[in-house]
């Protein structure tokens, strides 16, 4: 029987020291997504395959949006009259905008 206590002791003690806590470290959250950005070429890859996608929602969204246009014109005439009649003079201008708005592209982006 004492052969036995031995190694009950024994695997006890092993198991003890076996399952002892060991000293474990703790990063913060922040750190550990900071570490990952910096050394997680697949993450990094994946984010800047993100960043393409919402710039292609920026640039397909962008057709939808109204354009103006703008424009202005002036003309001046002067004309002398014929048998000392003197000078006419026409001054004429013109302006104008232009605003567009796409309602339907035929289910086109």
């Amino acid at each position: 029987m004492p052969s036995v206590r031995k190694s009950l002791f024994t695997a006890v003690l092993v198991s003890a020291t076996a399952l002892s806590p060991l000293a474990a470290s703790a990063e913060t959250i922040t750190g550990a997504l900071a570490k990952a950005y910096q050394y997680n070429s697949t993450l990094n890859s994946s984010r800047a395959g993100v960043r393409v996608t919402d710039e292609s929602v920026a640039i397909a969204k962008s057709g939808w949006r109204p354009t103006i246009t703008g424009s202005a014109n002036i003309d001046y005439t002067n004309t002398r009259q014929a048998n000392g009649g003197g000078n006419s003079k026409l001054t004429s201008g013109s302006y104008g905008i232009q605003i567009n708005q796409s309602l339907f592209d035929g289910f086109q982006t």
